[in-house]
């Protein structure tokens, strides 16, 4: 039901996290860290919203200067969740500067949660990026595939047909990603022009 190109890009991708994951438990492990940080992800699926921009203890909860780090065992798991986007980089916990304040982490969470009204419906950012946004970013990638088949195979009419949909698909796209506040994402409608 998925892309070739697709499959390749999402394996890629999480092969990439994997490498850096395993480079910072190196370096974790080396420097002798007892927690982790996470990162802000542009658009956060809602179960990994409690993550976002927080330190967590790699052996339970760790209080340390008035300051208590909660134990990151969810963490580590949502973290291996398939297509999560989020990183961890190894702390010490107590001395590592955190890189986001609780004002950041409060608006990052507000932005998260908020519901966006567009077109007549109300949903959050995330459910935007993952049910319209992505939508048109597939339905463009297939449009430009049919483009490529049909020219190979001489159908100029075809070709036309399918760049007249192109440009009102990326139309509704930009419209979309400009009014709901979503980061364009232009590689995901990129498609591989092999000759046939």
């Amino acid at each position: 039901t998925r892309s070739i190109d697709s499959v390749i890009r999402q394996n890629m991708l999480y092969a990439v996290k994997q490498m850096q994951t395993d480079y910072d438990n190196q370096v974790g492990q080396e420097l002798g860290c007892d927690g982790f940080e996470v990162n802000f992800s542009a658009t956060c699926r809602p179960s990994h919203a409690f993550m976002e921009g927080r330190m967590f203890s790699k052996n339970g909860d760790k209080t340390i200067d008035g300051v208590t780090y909660p134990d990151g065992t969810e963490a580590l798991e949502r973290l291996n969740d398939y297509n999560c986007h989020h990183r961890k980089m190894a702390v010490i916990l107590g001395v590592s500067e955190p890189r986001y304040n609780a004002a950041e982490i409060a608006e990052k969470n507000r932005k998260t949660s908020e519901v966006i009204e567009y077109n007549g419906k109300k949903k959050t950012r995330y459910e935007w990026q993952q049910q319209d946004q992505r939508r048109l970013e597939r339905e463009i990638r297939k449009q430009k595939t049919t483009a490529n088949m049909a020219k190979a195979a001489g159908d100029k009419q075809l070709v036309k047909d399918c760049n007249t949909r192109i440009k009102a698909l990326k139309a509704k796209y930009n419209d979309l990603t400009e009014k709901v506040g979503l980061q364009k994402t232009e590689e995901r409608m990129r498609v591989v022009n092999a000759s046939i």
